[in-house]
């Protein structure tokens, strides 16, 4: 009897190591199989603003003027207009061109662009990833002067489109944001 108690014993100790087998077996492979399906990644990218000047120039005449967004998101996007002499070995001279007189600019015709008084140009409608505003400058020729030239130097500056605080924000002494999204000069 002692025998058979003792075979007994050792068939509930095989079931029970059999069983514990299979819970085991069971139990890795439904964490293998979690594992798996936790690879399912959500993946976050972040914007990137940019913007670049376009524009055609011959060496005496700049013209057909714009901005493009070459970021990712929408941008508001403004500019401002730097006009200055160099001497032949590139040094700013002194003397400020005047207009009309030293040289002559043509603007682009759109009525996105609005003048402030801190002398940007601010391009009133978010503009998308890819696109690029309507024309700021036509054209600009310079007048001939001896021992310099004329530089016309764009100075571009981009800001994410949305949240509309970010500009409003950043931009907030001169611009606010209307609710059709379109930017407003402040007076």
């Amino acid at each position: 009897m002692a025998d058979r108690k003792r075979q007994k014993k050792k068939n509930r100790l095989r079931l029970q190591e059999r069983v514990g087998v299979a819970v085991l077996s069971i139990v890795v492979g439904a964490v293998a199989y979690l594992q798996r399906e936790a690879k399912l990644v959500n993946t976050f990218e972040t914007g990137i603003v940019e913007t670049e000047v376009q524009e055609n120039f011959d060496g005496a005449v700049k013209s057909n003027v714009f901005l493009k967004n070459t970021g990712t998101v929408d941008e508001y996007l403004r500019a401002k207009i730097l006009i200055y002499y160099e001497d032949n070995e590139g040094n700013i001279v002194g003397e400020v061109p005047a207009e009309g007189m030293d040289y002559q600019i043509d603007w682009g015709d759109s009525a996105q662009w609005l003048k402030s008084s801190n002398g940007y140009y601010y391009y009133a409608a978010p503009v998308k990833s890819g696109d690029a505003t309507d024309v700021l400058i036509q054209e600009c020729r310079e007048t001939e002067k001896e021992n310099r030239h004329l530089v016309v130097d764009i100075l571009a500056e981009a800001i994410q489109a949305e949240p509309t605080t970010a500009v409003e924000d950043a931009w907030e002494s001169q611009v606010s944001v209307k609710a059709d999204g379109t930017l407003e000069l402040k007076q």
